[in-house]
């Protein structure tokens, strides 16, 4: 990419029922904000579908976006954070003018199916990911970029085709033996507790609980480390699978905190809604979104934020659903209140408030009771679960003080319903 020229327009790319990646549009920028307009080869396709069904229903008419970004919201989902910026930045000579600059170097390699091209043809082709059979040396790799240490030109040649995922903490994503793509989360020198552990034991306790959770794995490395794998359920072996996340869905460049949640445009509730006018199974998505709103409250998992909530697509049918549950853990440090506004509380972490949102969810108050109980008789066994999780003795005394203040809290309230 020239350093002597910005880039202003791209071409969007997302995949048809075969999996074969079309032109879906063109994306423009300028100081004024940015654009997006379907192309008629997508329009008029029988199997055509909106890449974002709230703010980019299906037409041909020109969108507009004046976000901060300028670029609409599910584009940007496939645009990495903190961590694969960094990557990002050592991997390559010159830094990324705009946005749209740098969801072309990254192409094809984000989240979901979207893929982005300086041509109306085809989209950039992504560099292989790195196999299983790599993880020390991609372990090693992250922990020097984690230390701010210099990498050799092998290391980034070896950590950067996975490295676009979203969020701060380090993470790769790599293929296993059979070709299925995994994302691997490591630990930080920082840590106060074994994230990787501690997000596996929750992860599969979430599952245990009958939530829609991708396979979960913990891995032993060579530095005596674990880290954290999950499958990737946006991608296939040969091909993506549509994702936008709420945020996107949401739309709301600057947030502000509502003391009513009913009221707030990105929070549970506002998700749940969306849920009912889209989803292909409302009734169900809801109920599973409500499940994943009171286990994210009893475990202490506040960092429920719009990015952390999703919705993927089928091509073939033609519905939208929920995504499975990913980044669901507890969070030491930052309790009391969700990053998501829950109910008439506002955001604040509590049984009542969950519950005050049930009719929202299209939930009778009787069955959000039920639901709350039967996830408290399960959490009631988490420190054992945890434990032969792997998690060790020291993080389970500290987890203890957030998990169990929170179940006695819930408990207590649930006994005079």
């Amino acid at each position: 990419m020239s350093t002597a020229k910005e880039y202003k327009q791209a071409y969007v790319f997302a995949c048809n029922p075969s999996g074969q990646p079309c032109l879906v549009g063109t994306m423009k920028i300028s100081p004024r904000g940015g654009e997006f307009q379907y192309s008629d080869s997508w329009y008029h396709q029988p199997w055509a579908y909106a890449l974002d069904p709230v703010n980019l229903p299906l037409s041909l008419k020109t969108y507009t976006t004046t976000n901060r970004k300028r670029v609409f919201g599910v584009l940007l989902d496939a645009a990495p954070d903190a961590w694969g910026e960094r990557v990002q930045l050592m991997a390559h000579e010159s830094s990324p003018k705009n946005e749209l600059e740098k969801l072309i170097r990254l192409s094809g390699t984000g989240v979901g199916s979207i893929e982005f091209s300086l041509s109306q043809t085809r989209p950039k082709k992504p560099k292989p990911l790195p196999n299983i059979e790599l993880l020390d040396a991609l372990s090693e790799a992250v922990e020097h970029i984690a230390e701010n240490s210099a990498l050799s030109k092998e290391e980034l040649r070896l950590v950067e085709p996975g490295s676009s995922m979203g969020g701060a903490r380090p993470k790769i994503t790599l293929t296993d033996e059979e070709g299925y793509a995994w994302l691997v989360k490591f630990s930080r020198g920082d840590d106060v507790i074994s994230y990787p552990k501690v997000e596996y034991a929750s992860m599969s306790l979430l599952a245990a609980t009958g939530v829609n959770v991708p396979e979960v794995r913990l891995k032993r490395i060579s530095n005596g480390k674990y880290c954290y794998l999950i499958k990737r359920f946006d991608k296939e072996k040969n091909t993506g699978i549509h994702f936008i996340s709420a945020n996107a869905l949401f739309n709301v460049d600057r947030l502000r905190i509502y003391d009513d949640s009913r009221a707030d445009p990105a929070g549970y509730i506002a998700l749940a809604r969306i849920l009912r006018k889209i989803s292909a199974q409302p009734n169900s998505d809801c109920i599973e979104l409500f499940k994943r709103m009171v286990y994210s409250i009893l475990i202490g998992g506040t960092d429920d934020h719009a990015r952390n909530h999703a919705m993927i697509f089928n091509v073939s049918t033609g519905q939208w659903r929920l995504s499975p549950a990913y980044d669901v853990l507890p969070i030491v440090g930052s309790q009391g209140e969700q990053s998501m506004g829950v109910g008439v509380l506002g955001r604040e972490s509590s049984i009542e408030n969950a519950v005050s949102a049930a009719p929202d969810f299209g939930i009778h108050t009787g069955e959000a009771l039920t639901i709350t109980r039967e996830l408290i008789s399960k959490l009631s066994g988490w420190h054992a679960h945890f434990e032969t999780a792997g998690v060790d003795a020291g993080d389970l005394q500290i987890l203890s003080k957030i998990i169990n203040n929170n179940l006695e809290k819930a408990s207590r309230w649930i006994a005079n319903q």
